[in-house]
C-alpha cells in the first residue's frame, strides 16, 4: 500500500510537471499555427421563372436525377395546363434543355394536363426551388466561369421565351405512320421482335438502323415475343381462319391509295436524287426489266432495295423471275451471310404457295436464308413455311416504316448540308472577326508587356516573400524539433531517476515484509494457541445449544397446546352465544301471548305453487305461528306462509323456521315454530290486531 501510495505521488507531480512546461512553451513562443484557407471559388446563379395563372402558391414536389442531372417539378394532378412543347433545347449555360410531360389521357390538340416539367442541367449543380403567387422561381448556383441565363416559361400561354425547340423528325414521321393507320380499317402498329428468326416480321438490324422503330417495338415487345407469327394481328387471323364473313370491300382501295402516296413520295424523292434514278434506269435497262411487271412495282422494289442497302448488304447477284411470284430477286451478303431478296408486289392477302415459290427460287440460287417482302399480309400456312424454312417475312405494315427510312435519311441529308452552309458563312464572319481581333491582339500584347515587367517585379517579390516564409517555418520546425529532443532526454532522466527510487523503495519493503513476517510467525504461534482454547469453548456453547434447542422444542409443544385449548374454548364460548341468543329468542317468543284458532286455515309454500303443508295452526302470536305436522317440514332459509281467517282476507307473509322437533309421545307428530320476517308496518298492525282481537273473542267465550 505504501509503495502504491509513492508511485500515484509520483506520477502526479511528473503530469504537473509536464503541464506546467507546456504551458510556458507556449506562452513564450508568442505565436499560434493555423490550417491555410483558400479563398471560395466564385459563384455565379442562373434564375428560371415559370409564369402560373394563379393567385396562391401552387403546392408541388421537386426531385433531381442524378444521371442526367435533371431537376424534375411534379404538379398537382390535373391541376395545371399549358400547350408547351414536349421538348425545349436551351443551349448553354447551365441549362441543358427544359421538357414538358403531359397527362397521357387528355387530348393533344387543345390545352392539356401538365404533369411535370424536367430541366436537365448541364452538371450537378445546387439549386433551389421556391412556389411563389403566379410563379415558380428555380435558383441555380454554378461556376461563374458557365455564362449566367435567365430563362422565362409561361405556362399559361403555352410559350418558352429563351428557346424554343424544333420538332424532330421522328415525331413527324410517328405522326404521319399513325395518321395512315388511323385511316385504315385495321389500325395495326408495328410489332417487332427483339432477335432475328425465321418467320418473323423485320430482322433485328432493321430495329438498330430506324430509333423510331425501336422507340415503339418497345411497347409491344411482351405481345410479339408471345406469337410465333407477328406479322399478322390476333384479329387477322381470327378473319381468315374462320371465314364467316369476306373482308371489308374497301380495305384493298385504301391500302391502294396509301401504297400510291407512298410511291408519289419515293418519285419525288428519287426526282431529288437524279444519280438514284438514273441508276434505276440504267439497270433496267442494262438487265431488260420484266414487261409484265408495272413501273410502280419496280420502283418500290429499288427503294426496298436502298434500304437494304443502307443497313449494310451487298449486291452478289440479281436476276428476274419469269414465273410466279413475278420480280426480281437479288443474292445479297452481310457478314458473311448470305440472303435472297425479293419484293412480289401488291396485294390483300399472300398465300402459302407464293413462299414456296420463293423457297424454291432460294434452293435453286443456293441460299438458305431470305426477305420476302410484299404491300399486304401474309396468312397464318404463309407464315409457318416462312418459319419452316428461314424466311423472314415483312408485310405491309413493316414496308411502310421500312421506306420510311430512305426520306428520313434524306431529310436528315439535307439538314446536314443546310447546317455545312450556315457553318461556312460562320467560317468567314470568323475569319473577319479574326483579323480585327489581331489588330485588338497587337494592341493588348503591347500593354501586356508593361504588365508583364508589373508581373515581373511582383513575382520576384512574392518569391523572395516565399523563401523567407520558407526559412522561418524550416527555423520554426528545427526549434520544434530540438524541444522535442530536449523534452524526450529529460523524460529519458526522469525515467531513470523513477527506477532508481523504484529499487531503493523495493529493497526496503522487502526488509519490512521480512520484519513482518518475523512476526506474523509469532502472532501465528499465539494464535494456534487461542485457535485451541476458542474450539474448546465451541464444544461448551455446541452442549449449551442442544440442551437449549431441547428446550425450546418443549415449550413449542406446550405453546401448540396452549393454542389448541385456546381455540377449542372460543369455539365452546362461541356454542354458548348461540345457546344464549336461541335461549333470548325463545324467552321472547314464549313472552308473546299465543292464541288457538281453530277455525283458522294455514298454507304453507316452499317456492312453489302446491303447498308443503296445509292444516290448522297451533298457536298464533303477534310474532310468529306454530304448527302440528304429522311429517317432518323441509329445513330452508324461509316459507311463504297464507293464513285464512274466518270473515277476513288471507294474510301473506314471509317466515323462517326457527325450531323443529318430534313429540315425546308414542304418535309421531313433530311441532315447528316460525318466526315473521320483514313484515311492513300495516302487515305487523294488522296481526297484532288479528291476535288481540282474538284474544278478546277467546276470553269473552270462558267468562261467559
Amino acid at each position: 500500500m505504501m509503495t502504491i501510495k509513492r508511485d500515484t505521488n509520483w506520477r502526479g507531480r511528473t503530469w504537473a510537471w509536464v503541464v506546467g512546461v507546456g504551458l510556458g512553451l507556449a506562452a513564450a513562443s508568442g505565436q499560434s499555427f493555423c490550417a491555410e484557407t483558400s479563398s471560395a471559388a466564385p459563384v455565379s446563379k442562373t434564375l428560371i421563372v415559370l409564369a402560373l395563372d394563379a393567385h396562391a402558391p401552387v403546392p408541388l414536389r421537386t426531385t433531381f436525377q442524378e444521371t442526367p442531372p435533371t431537376i424534375i417539378i411534379t404538379f398537382p394532378r390535373q391541376r395545371v395546363t399549358g400547350a408547351l412543347p414536349e421538348h425545349s433545347a436551351v443551349g448553354g449555360g447551365a441549362i441543358a434543355s427544359i421538357a414538358a410531360r403531359y397527362d397521357s389521357r387528355t387530348s393533344s390538340q387543345s390545352k392539356r394536363f401538365l404533369d411535370s416539367i424536367r430541366i436537365v442541367l448541364s452538371g450537378p449543380y445546387q439549386y433551389q426551388v421556391d412556389s411563389q403567387a403566379g410563379r415558380i422561381v428555380i435558383e441555380i448556383q454554378h461556376p461563374a466561369s458557365i455564362r449566367s441565363t435567365s430563362v422565362e416559361v409561361g405556362l399559361n400561354g403555352g410559350t418558352v421565351i429563351g428557346g424554343v425547340g424544333q420538332r424532330t423528325m421522328n415525331e413527324r414521321f410517328r405522326a404521319m405512320q399513325e395518321a395512315l393507320a388511323s385511316a385504315t380499317p385495321t389500325p395495326w402498329t408495328l410489332q417487332l421482335t427483339s432477335e432475328l428468326e425465321p418467320g418473323s416480321s423485320v430482322a433485328s438490324s432493321l430495329r438498330r438502323a430506324s430509333p423510331s422503330i425501336n422507340a415503339r417495338a418497345g411497347a409491344t415487345q411482351g405481345s410479339a415475343k408471345a406469337s410465333t407469327a407477328p406479322v399478322m394481328s390476333t384479329t387477322l387471323v381470327r378473319r381468315w381462319t374462320a371465314q364467316t364473313r369476306p373482308p371489308w370491300p374497301g380495305a384493298t382501295a385504301w391500302w391502294i391509295l396509301a401504297i400510291g402516296g407512298l410511291i408519289a413520295a419515293a418519285g419525288a424523292w428519287l426526282l431529288a436524287r437524279q444519280d438514284v434514278l438514273g441508276t434505276f434506269v440504267n439497270r433496267q435497262a442494262s438487265r431488260g426489266a420484266n414487261p409484265r411487271l408495272a413501273s410502280g412495282v419496280l420502283l418500290v422494289d429499288e427503294l426496298v432495295w436502298r434500304a437494304f442497302e443502307q443497313q449494310g448488304y451487298q449486291l452478289v447477284i440479281e436476276s428476274a423471275l419469269t414465273q410466279p411470284p413475278l420480280g426480281t430477286m437479288r443474292v445479297i451478303i452481310k457478314d458473311g451471310d448470305k440472303s435472297a431478296l425479293l419484293f412480289v408486289g401488291n396485294g390483300p392477302f399472300f398465300e402459302k404457295h407464293t413462299v414456296e415459290r420463293f423457297v424454291q427460287a432460294m434452293r435453286h440460287a443456293g441460299v438458305e436464308r431470305g426477305f420476302l417482302v410484299a404491300a399486304g399480309s401474309f396468312t397464318v400456312p404463309a407464315q409457318r413455311m416462312a418459319k419452316a424454312h428461314h424466311v423472314t417475312l415483312v408485310a405491309r405494315e413493316q414496308l411502310t416504316e421500312l421506306l420510311t427510312l430512305g426520306a428520313r435519311s434524306e431529310y436528315f441529308t439535307k439538314q446536314l448540308e443546310q447546317q455545312h452552309a450556315k457553318l461556312e458563312e460562320a467560317r468567314s464572319t470568323l475569319r473577319q472577326y479574326e483579323n480585327e481581333l489581331a489588330t485588338l491582339r497587337r494592341q493588348r500584347n503591347e500593354a501586356s508587356w508593361y504588365l508583364g515587367e508589373e508581373r515581373a517585379k511582383s513575382a520576384k517579390l512574392e518569391l523572395e516573400l516565399e523563401q523567407a516564409g520558407q526559412e522561418l517555418r524550416r527555423q520554426e520546425a528545427d526549434l520544434q524539433r530540438w524541444e522535442q529532443e530536449a523534452a524526450s532526454l529529460r523524460k529519458q532522466w526522469e525515467e531513470s531517476q523513477w527506477y532508481l527510487g523504484e529499487s531503493h523503495a523495493r529493497v526496503r519493503h522487502l526488509e519490512s515484509q521480512l520484519s513482518d513476517l518475523q512476526g506474523a510467525t509469532q502472532r501465528a504461534e499465539a494464535a494456534e494457541r487461542a485457535k485451541n482454547e476458542a474450539q474448546w469453548y465451541l464444544g461448551e456453547a455446541h452442549t449449551k445449544r442442544e440442551q437449549l434447542e431441547q428446550e425450546l422444542a418443549g415449550l413449542r409443544e406446550r405453546v401448540e397446546q396452549t393454542v389448541s385449548q385456546e381455540h377449542a374454548l372460543r369455539e365452546t364460548l362461541a356454542a354458548l352465544k348461540q345457546e344464549l341468543e336461541a335461549l333470548r329468542a325463545y324467552g321472547e317468543r314464549r313472552a308473546q301471548i299465543r292464541v288457538r284458532v281453530d277455525e283458522a286455515r294455514v298454507e304453507l309454500f316452499n317456492g312453489s305453487d302446491d303447498p308443503v303443508f296445509s292444516g290448522s295452526p297451533r298457536d298464533l302470536s303477534a310474532s310468529g305461528i306454530g304448527l302440528d305436522t304429522d311429517q317432518e317440514l323441509p329445513t330452508l332459509p324461509s316459507f311463504r306462509i297464507r293464513l285464512h281467517v274466518p270473515s277476513q282476507e288471507p294474510i301473506e307473509f314471509s317466515a323462517q323456521q326457527v325450531w323443529q322437533r318430534s313429540s315425546t309421545d308414542t304418535t309421531e307428530r313433530y311441532h315447528s315454530g316460525y318466526q315473521w320476517l320483514e313484515l311492513s308496518d300495516s302487515a305487523r298492525a294488522r296481526m297484532t290486531q288479528l291476535v288481540t282481537q282474538l284474544i278478546d273473542t277467546a276470553q269473552t267465550s270462558s267468562s261467559s
